[in-house]
């Protein structure tokens, strides 16, 4: 069952709070009445709603700490044009580091709005969680940078089926602004995108959610390989007459992330 009671903060992961962090991310997508409802019913203080042009998040407030839950992408123009602007931009100050220009601009039209939440609550809170679902993962890893320099408490984000973001430069650079858990369903085709070939890494710990409904960390690409493959074959057999495309958006859906976190057990 996915719990409704606050997380306790941890900087090891966690399969509670990547279950209750799953589910916030998928109240991301909700109006902002249906959110701040079902944020209180998780334990939330309050829920400030954050939109500027086609981004949207909530910053949520609990007693010990602070979770910003990204919107993923939606059917829109403005999510699409976001997507596609993938030419990789440099980052000021930070010599070789490449990021995805469209989820950059994103992240940095939202960081105003995520600094004053943040400065608007000065109770004492132990640390920030950033989550969100597909694009919003990416929002959620970005947004965690641009606060390296604002706060000292920990910054921790779980991300689910989230693309790559940028180069290898980057990469290094955020595994030392906070602790990122990508949480990754099989067959999820979207964090194989951007291509490799393009210039795009993925960084933080891998946490992949097998076949079996395992979670397995930091898995190799052999492992990857077999157990995708066996998951679109079921996939087949059990009706999804489209193949391999028809598995992959079903296995990206922050329901199917949920459903398959209820459970879940660990492989070394």
């Amino acid at each position: 069952m996915i719990p409704d009671t606050p997380i306790k903060v941890c900087s090891d992961f966690s399969d509670h709070t990547a279950q209750y962090l799953a589910r916030m991310s998928m109240q991301a997508y909700l109006s902002p009445a249906s959110a701040s409802f079902a944020y209180e019913k998780m334990g939330a203080l309050k829920t400030i709603p954050i939109s500027i042009k086609q981004h949207q998040a909530y910053g949520v407030i609990f007693k010990d700490f602070i979770v910003f839950a990204f919107r993923g992408t939606e059917n829109n123009f403005g999510d699409i044009l976001t997507g596609i602007d993938f030419k990789l931009s440099d980052i000021s100050n930070y010599n070789f580091a490449k990021c995805h220009t469209g989820f950059l601009k994103a992240a940095q039209q939202l960081a105003p709005f995520v600094h004053e939440v943040i400065s608007g609550h000065t109770h004492s809170f132990k640390a920030v969680y950033l989550t969100g679902h597909s694009m919003g993962g990416a929002r959620a890893l970005l947004s965690a940078h641009l606060l390296e320099k604002t706060i000292d408490q920990k910054k921790i984000v779980y991300s689910y089926g989230a693309p790559r973001i940028g180069n290898k430069a980057l990469g290094r650079i955020l595994q030392k602004s906070c602790l990122h858990y990508r949480v990754v369903n099989t067959a999820d085709i979207v964090p194989n995108l951007p291509f490799r070939y393009m210039g795009f890494t993925h960084s933080g710990t891998h946490c992949y959610l097998n076949l079996k409904g395992n979670i397995s960390m930091n898995p190799s690409w052999q492992y990857l390989v077999m157990d995708q493959f066996l998951d679109i074959l079921m996939g087949i057999s059990k009706g999804f007459s489209r193949g391999i495309p028809a598995r992959a958006y079903f296995r990206h859906r922050i329901t199917d992330y949920i459903f398959r976190l209820r459970k879940v057990n660990f492989d070394a």
